[in-house]
C-alpha cells in the first residue's frame, strides 16, 4: 500500500467529517431553524462544489416537497419548477 495515498485519503475524510460535525453544531445552535438550513446547504454546496443543494420534504401522503435550495452564483433556482411530487 501507498502510505502517501493512505494519509491523503484519511485527511480527506477526516476534513470531510470534520466539516459535518460543524454543519450538525451551526444548525444546532441557529436562533431560526429556516436560516440554519439555508446556510448549511450554502456550506454544502461550496464544500462539494456543487451548483445547487436541496432539502426535500416527504409527508404522509407519499409526496415530497422542495422546501429549501442554495445555487451557487449564476445557477437558476428550480425550487418553483421542482417543488411537489408523488412518490
Amino acid at each position: 500500500m501507498n502510505n502517501d495515498k493512505d494519509n491523503a485519503t484519511l485527511y480527506a475524510e477526516l476534513k470531510a467529517e470534520r466539516f459535518m460535525t460543524d454543519q450538525i453544531s451551526l444548525l444546532h445552535e441557529a436562533e431560526d431553524l429556516a436560516d440554519g438550513i439555508n446556510f448549511m446547504l450554502k456550506s454544502i454546496g461550496e464544500f462539494t462544489d456543487a451548483d445547487r443543494a436541496y432539502v426535500f420534504e416527504t409527508s404522509e401522503n407519499h409526496t415530497s416537497t422542495n422546501t429549501y435550495e442554495w445555487c451557487a452564483a449564476g445557477v437558476t433556482p428550480q425550487i418553483l419548477r421542482i417543488f411537489i411530487f408523488l412518490l
